[in-house]
């Protein structure tokens, strides 16, 4: 196992869904800090409005709202789950889209990949976007205007896959002098005035503001040179994977990739084992380790390939909130693109996230849900959380059905854009059947599937069942 990396600020705790962990925050950004960078990036004096508020949180995150003069402005702070990589990756990646491609995303302002910095935390300034995640719009719009927006959708894919990389990995930007991670595994040099307040509007001492000055420099660069790094995802950073030591590479196939991809699996499952108070974790870890040994046997029978696999971005979490729409129904940005890697045309040729789900042919009658009159809080489109909560609601079977009408507009759009990926998506049924049971593993009825779906192959090969059909109930 490699030298445990610093993390400060960031503690992993019993998660809320059972056989997980999940990040939690040890302490908060200094207000103070946080507003003398922003007044130096955006070269403000101490005269004019500088507003700054918390929007929001993620798992990862914290999103600031900034309000100057002039503009609105986002500031995204981030926990220390996988120390550079994750920042450096994302602001390459977005930075790659600006110059090659017309999908609407947010311009990076200026950042910082490493904590070591007076703030304690990785940061980025980012353009404001404006636009309402489509989940809060979805049941204003006719369907004609969302079918309009999976073209939108369709075309703005196009391009990503048909942007070709040589590797299976993750974007950064190459400097002169500078290699990927230059002080990625440095300790974290902590100011002492940092706080866990976030109402404390302290402001910082002179000293601070001009270390600051100093060290944007390191965050304002030349048009970049992209290259490949190594991939950002959770299977390598979640909790204690982080220090695993497992290859991250940049990977030359899908054989390599996912052999790590297991790798981690396996290992991130003894700890588990090792660690677990209760029986039952116990006992699930030692199932999740016995479906990966199952799964390592196949994996040169289904991935292996003789020729040199080219690889393109997916954003793999294309989900109702990161879409953001005008009022008329015209994509205005796409964002969360972080994590988002390089891979193979098997995995590139699926669907979005939004569109995955079971199929539904005939549009259900809301004269066989008794309680639909009733359920008035369902109409509203404003609380996303009662949306779709449940398959046994009217509009969650309507969902459905307009997914499934909206996956053949896709798959024809995309086809008529880019020929080869109705081909790749055809030839990789198995590999992305195999994808989405590893990617589904650590969970009890993930692992249950998977462990079935690889007994089965054995038997019939090619003819195997797809597993998204079990997983999620559909494509």
């Amino acid at each position: 196992m490699a030298e445990p990396i610093d993390q400060y600020g960031l503690q992993w705790v019993e998660g809320r869904h059972g056989f997980s962990t999940e990040p939690k925050w040890t302490r908060y950004p200094h207000p103070g800090i946080l507003e003398a960078i922003v007044r130096e990036v955006l070269q403000l004096d101490l005269s004019p409005s500088c507003r700054i508020h918390l929007e929001g949180s993620g798992s990862y995150n914290r999103m600031y709202g900034v309000q100057t003069d002039k503009a609105y402005y986002v500031f995204r702070v981030t926990l220390p789950v996988d120390p550079y990589f994750k920042t450096a990756s994302e602001v390459a990646t977005l930075k790659w889209l600006h110059q090659n491609t017309d999908i609407p995303v947010p311009k990076v302002l200026a950042h910082e990949a490493s904590s070591h910095n007076e703030l304690g935390f990785e940061w980025m300034l980012l353009e404001y976007k404006p636009g309402t995640p489509l989940r809060k719009k979805w049941r204003d719009f006719s369907m004609e205007v969302k079918t309009n927006i999976i073209k939108q959708l369709a075309a703005y894919q196009a391009q990503l896959y048909g942007k070709k990389f040589a590797a299976v990995g993750n974007l950064y930007m190459r400097r002169d002098d500078t290699s990927i991670a230059p002080d990625a595994r440095m300790s974290v040099q902590t100011f002492t005035g940092t706080s866990s307040s976030t109402n404390d509007s302290s402001k910082p001492p002179a000293s601070v503001l001009q270390k600051i000055v100093k060290k944007l420099g390191h965050s304002q660069y030349s048009p970049p040179v992209f290259e490949m790094g190594p991939i950002v995802s959770s299977i390598f950073f979640h909790d204690e994977n982080v220090n695993l030591g497992i290859p991250r590479g940049p990977f030359k196939s899908s054989e390599e990739w996912i052999s790590n991809h297991l790798a981690a699996l396996l290992a991130s499952q003894e700890i588990i084992a090792e660690k677990a108070a209760f029986v039952q974790e116990v006992e699930q870890a030692h199932k999740v380790k016995a479906v990966a040994q199952q799964a390592f046997a196949l994996v040169s029978d289904i991935f292996k390939t003789k020729k040199p696999e080219e690889t393109s971005l997916v954003h793999r979490d294309l989900t109702l909130d990161n879409i953001l729409v005008t009022d008329q129904g015209d994509i205005s940005a796409i964002i969360d693109w972080e994590a988002v890697p390089c891979l193979p045309a098997w995995r590139a040729a699926s669907m979005p996230s939004l569109l995955r789900g079971p199929v539904r042919k005939e549009k259900p009658n809301a004269r066989n849900f008794k309680n639909f009159n009733d359920a008035k809080t369902l109409d509203d489109p404003t609380l996303p959380e009662v949306l779709y909560s449940s398959r046994n609601t009217y509009w969650a079977q309507v969902f459905e059905h307009e997914k499934t009408l909206l996956r053949d507009v896709y798959e024809q759009e995309m086809s008529k854009l880019q020929p080869s990926w109705a081909k790749e998506r055809k030839a990789g049924i198995i590999k992305m059947s195999f994808f989405s049971g590893l990617d589904n593993a650590h969970i009890p009825r993930g692992c249950e599937i998977f462990r079935e779906w690889l007994t089965c192959y054995k038997v019939i090969g090619d003819k195997i069942w797809n597993i998204d059909e079990r997983i999620y109930g559909g494509l």
